[in-house]
């Protein structure tokens, strides 16, 4: 047999075995050594194999002690999630239908919220240039689908709209805060949207409990009134692994 399909043939027998538990979590694999010696493959093609089990997140390396069995729940996790599918360009009509946008993504999760932070305070340059001022009502929070830690979201609006406004409390009600920029004159008529991936920061990780997720999927959307005003910049970062993210236009 070719070393190359036999190099995935060993990738699939570990794989196998970790499943079964024949290699318990904190086991320690076979060396690059041994494995070279019992499937006759060439060392690079054994870090091959190994490294396809490293990137399904089912081992970790340990640099001068080998490769190690990882918690399979994560990795069974990741198999079985459905992701949630956001059409963006359905998507930003349906606080008109006094939804919130989360309530349009998650049509088959179990969805909620935590870590609300609601406030005023400075805006970053970058979001000061974009809303026209460096005062601005930011609204925090972090969702979860599934029970699982799923999207960071910053909310940024000009503090001379939304101070003492419902939209600075937390149930901001039907249609959430872009029905109630509208009760106030500054209905939301258009979008832009920006997306790019980039390694996750420390407290990112922690707070979207990545594990093995190196990076996050991040976008910025700018929701402009019909006169061209910004009303809000909000910031996500998501766990790339639990989104799909769809764009839809006429040719």
């Amino acid at each position: 047999m070719a070393e190359e399909s036999r190099y995935r043939q060993l990738a699939e027998d570990l794989r196998t075995k970790i499943l079964n538990e024949e290699y318990a979590v904190g086991a320690k694999l076979p060396s690059e050594s041994d494995l070279v010696e019992q499937w006759g493959l060439s060392r690079g093609m054994v870090r091959r194999a190994l490294a396809l089990l490293d990137a399904e997140g089912l081992t970790e390396s340990r640099k001068g002690s080998g490769v190690f069995v990882r918690d399979i729940r994560e990795y069974q996790r990741l198999r079985d999630f459905k992701p949630i599918v956001r059409v963006e360009t359905a998507r930003g009509s349906a606080w008109k239908r006094g939804k919130a946008m989360w309530e349009y993504d998650i049509e088959g999760h179990e969805y909620a919220s935590d870590q609300l932070k609601i406030g005023y305070s400075k805006a970053p340059g970058r979001i000061a240039r974009v809303i026209g001022t460096d005062e601005a009502g930011v609204r925090s929070r972090r969702y979860l689908v599934d029970g699982q830690a799923a999207l960071l979201s910053d909310s940024y609006l000009p503090a001379d709209i939304v101070r003492d406004t419902r939209i600075m409390e937390p149930d901001t009600g039907p249609g959430g805060t872009y029905g109630r920029l509208r009760d106030l004159g500054f209905e939301v008529a258009a979008f832009s949207m920006q997306v790019w991936a980039r390694e996750a920061t420390e407290i990112e990780t922690e707070r979207l409990e990545l594990h093995r997720v190196r990076y996050v999927l991040c976008a910025a959307r700018t929701a402009f009134t019909e006169l061209g005003r910004v009303a809000e910049v909000n910031e996500m970062v998501m766990n790339p692994t639990m989104f799909v993210l769809q764009f839809d236009w006429n040719a």
